[in-house]
């Protein structure tokens, strides 16, 4: 789209309509969670692993970043989208008294001014040969 802003609120809405739409799954996971850790392990790897890695990849491409930087924001973006869902799933209600506008905008903020403020990928030297 050509405007990061845009690109990163597209992403966080969608992210947390995905959460709202797998909540019954989130419910069962969790539920599932000691009797079964197999259930949870699949869960991790088939749906939060390749979301972290996707978000990732993202922002080594979109964004510049070198790889753990990007990393390390993906985490720390991501966990922040997906806590906001699951202590609701866990508690029963919205712990956080924020809506989803503020919330989307605040983390909008956050996760552009981590990308504007990260330091350049160093070039690789091409060699002469």
């Amino acid at each position: 789209m050509g405007d990061l802003r845009i690109e990163l609120t597209l992403l966080a809405r969608y992210a947390l309509a995905e959460l709202d739409r797998e909540a019954d799954l989130l419910r069962i996971v969790l539920s599932e969670a000691r009797s079964r850790p197999e259930l949870v392990d699949t869960a991790v790897n088939a749906l939060i692993a390749a979301t972290y890695g996707g978000f990732a990849g993202w922002l080594q491409e979109r964004a510049g970043l070198e790889p753990r930087r990007a990393e390390t924001l993906a985490s720390v973006g991501l966990g922040a989208l997906f806590s906001t869902r699951l202590l609701r799933l866990l508690l029963g209600r919205d712990p956080i008294q924020v809506n989803d506008g503020e919330f989307i905008g605040t983390w909008v903020q956050m996760v552009q001014g981590q990308i504007l403020t990260a330091p350049p990928v160093p070039a690789t030297p091409v060699s002469s040969g």
